[in-house]
């Protein structure tokens, strides 16, 4: 049962530092009430948070295993994808969903108890809905290119033969005037595939 005014949600991180092959992941079901405040969010469980205003976002979070502090600084607009920011996904429903594609971070990054510094660019991904009906399984990626674009793609499909139902995907110059993809333009292929040893 689900009180009123909460909202369940899925948190996860993930961490990877490739050049020294460490890679830390954690996730956690929440239940949390929030207050609505115009323009700003504040959202915190158990040890990790977040909160923002549109431009300036704290992120904040402890595993046990290793805890990140971040602050991060938005340096273009928002970006409604499909257009409008309402995503159609088929079968499965709609979403609405929008990006910040370029913010400046740094923090500090804590591991078996030695501090980190970190900084650099970041993505920032929205989307929530009420997804329901068919299961769909998705192939997403986001880059932030070297000439300052930025581009998202996703394909939406089904699980049990990969036929997509949706995809579509968005451009963002370097001035921030954005390109939307459609179905047709997008095509997302795998190059390698890895199995875990574990599972």
């Amino acid at each position: 049962r689900i009180a009123d005014g909460a909202t369940g949600r899925l948190l996860q991180l993930s961490w990877g530092d490739h050049a020294n092959g460490l890679y830390l992941t954690a996730e956690k079901a929440a239940l949390a009430t929030a207050e609505a405040t115009p323009g700003r969010f504040d959202f915190q469980d158990s040890g990790w948070r977040m909160s923002g205003d549109g431009t300036g976002y704290a992120l904040s979070f402890d595993t046990g295993g290793y805890s990140l502090e971040l602050q991060a600084t938005s340096r273009k607009p928002a970006v409604l994808h499909q257009g409008t920011g309402l995503v159609k996904l088929g079968p499965a429903g709609n979403t609405f969903y929008y990006s910040r594609p370029r913010l400046d971070v740094s923090g500090t990054l804590t591991v078996d108890g030695q501090p980190l510094r970190v900084n650099g660019a970041a993505w920032m991904d929205h989307q929530w809905g009420d997804v329901v009906g068919q299961r769909v399984g998705w192939d997403w990626t986001s880059l932030q290119l070297d000439d300052g674009s930025d581009l998202m793609a996703v394909l939406v499909w089904d699980p049990t033969d990969r036929a997509p139902f949706a995809g579509y995907g968005t451009l963002v110059s370097p001035d921030g005037s954005v390109v939307t993809l459609e179905q047709n333009g997008v095509f997302i292929s795998p190059i390698e595939t890895w199995i875990s040893p574990a599972t």
